[in-house]
């Protein structure tokens, strides 16, 4: 992504005047650029030919003309006061000395004029070539500046990835933690119904027990009945032997035989009832056992979720903590070459 423009018109129009205002300088890309401080050379020296194209900004030519001057001069007043008075002889010899004197200086002039002339060719070439340098140079430092924003975009696009992953997670550790109490409560109720199941149970075994006690009790009574009756077939056997003697003992002993066999039959009828009513207990206690077997296993199962709950829990918030740090190592990466970069510029 290209960086905008951080000069404007102004910046140029008053950077090109400050150049025309000394001779010495040839408006070029990367002269502006200095008076600038901002931006590539030849970005800025476009939109300098634009704003000379549109009349913005008048150019100016300074031309530097090395004009050869060469002085004439006469001889000292002194010298020539005794020149007059010496010999005519004496002053052609001075005159020659002093054109002698006057040649050699011209030549040294002329070949100092020279070697000024060659010097500033050089550094002419040198100025250019420093200038395409420093050009150079510049692109390089608006290239890093557009690399460091592009990752600063990235840095800032990965951190807010990162605030929206972190939120995600806090709504998932929420959702986790109301997981976890609903399966509290979930487990709080089972030990509850198992509570009471397991009172159930009791009471059915108490039942069993005290139904169990009354069978015993019945067994008895029929026992008891099955000796009355064995007496009674003995009394019969003895009536029936003594029939014609006691046939009044025998009406007797009859009714008590309708008694007890009536009394055996109810007996009988007792034993069935008692014995369907533990059966009935031994079921329902059965059933109680199987629930109480079930909520166990539903709370064994309930703990599993709730351990496997944990570990995703510690897995996510380790994750997450490992992220942060990344971020924040290549936060400060991020910032360490950003810092190199601007002490390699100034």
């Amino acid at each position: 992504m290209a960086r905008p423009i951080t000069f404007t018109s102004n910046d140029i129009i008053k950077a090109a005047n400050e150049l025309n205002k000394s001779s010495a300088n040839k408006i070029t890309g990367t002269a502006l650029r200095k008076i600038i401080g901002t931006g590539r050379p030849e970005v800025i020296m476009r939109h300098y030919n634009k704003l000379l194209e549109a009349g913005t900004i008048t150019a100016t030519s300074t031309t530097t003309e090395v004009t050869e001057v060469v002085e004439v001069r006469d001889l000292p007043k002194e010298v020539e006061q005794s020149l007059n008075e010496a010999m005519t002889a004496l002053k052609s010899v001075v005159m020659h000395c002093n054109d002698i004197a006057h040649n050699t200086v011209e030549n040294r002039l002329s070949a100092a004029i020279d070697k000024a002339k060659s010097a500033e060719v050089l550094a002419a070439e040198d100025v250019e070539k420093s200038e395409i340098d420093l050009a150079a140079a510049y692109d390089e430092i608006e290239q890093l500046k557009d690399e460091r924003m592009t990752e600063t975009d990235q840095l800032n696009e990965k951190i807010t990835t990162l605030i929206k992953e972190n939120s995600d997670l806090k709504i998932e550790l929420n959702s986790l933690k109301k997981s976890y109490e609903d399966t509290q409560t979930v487990k709080m109720d089972l030990l509850e119904k198992l509570e009471i199941k397991t009172e159930q149970y009791t009471h059915a075994e108490q039942e069993f027990l005290v139904q169990k006690t009354r069978s015993e009790e019945v067994d008895k009574q029929l026992l008891t009945a099955h000796k009355i009756n064995a007496e009674h077939s003995k009394k019969i056997e003895d009536a029936t032997a003594l029939h014609t003697s006691n046939t009044a003992n025998i009406a007797k002993l009859t009714t008590q035989l309708t008694d007890a066999i009536k009394a055996k039959v109810d007996a009988k009828q007792e034993v069935k009832s008692q014995t369907e009513i533990a059966n009935s207990a031994l079921l329902g206690a059965a059933k109680s056992h199987a629930e109480t077997v079930s909520a166990k296993e539903q709370i064994t199962a309930l703990k599993d979720s709730e351990a496997m709950l944990h570990k995703q829990l510690e897995q996510l918030i380790a994750k997450h903590a490992v992220e942060v740090e990344q971020a924040k190592v290549q936060i400060n990466v991020l910032e360490n070459n950003i810092k190199t970069e601007q002490a390699k510029k100034i």
